[in-house]
């Protein structure tokens, strides 16, 4: 899983609870293993531990537990799902929490 060494944002439609701004999702991996950060609307931010691994072609970014914020909340973190995309498309990634889905887009940033 060398291909995603690095820093990913994930852009998605996804609004904090309590202040109705969108979220934000950072993850730092390296040889499928790293953290995911969030930053909710309200500037407070969260971490938690993330892997990645592949599974029936699918790529999977699954945190290995709520994420600790700095306000001492927990954050729910969703399972990141991506299936590689037609020939020379972009994979096609979704959110899960639990049986429900959300589109997104994940990219690799500086």
């Amino acid at each position: 899983m060398d291909f995603l060494n690095g820093q990913w944002a994930a852009r998605m439609g996804v609004q904090d609870s309590q202040t109705g701004k969108p979220v934000q999702l950072q993850y730092q991996l390296k040889d499928g293993a790293g953290n995911v950060q969030i930053k909710r609307g309200d500037g407070v931010q969260c971490e938690a531990p993330v892997s990645a691994s592949s599974e029936q072609g699918r790529l999977i970014l699954n945190a290995n537990s709520a994420a600790k914020c700095t306000d001492n909340a927990a954050y729910d973190m969703p399972k990141i799902v991506c299936d590689p995309g037609a020939a020379g498309a972009a994979a096609q990634c979704a959110g899960m929490y639990g049986s429900n889905a959300f589109p997104l887009i994940l990219q690799q940033s500086e």
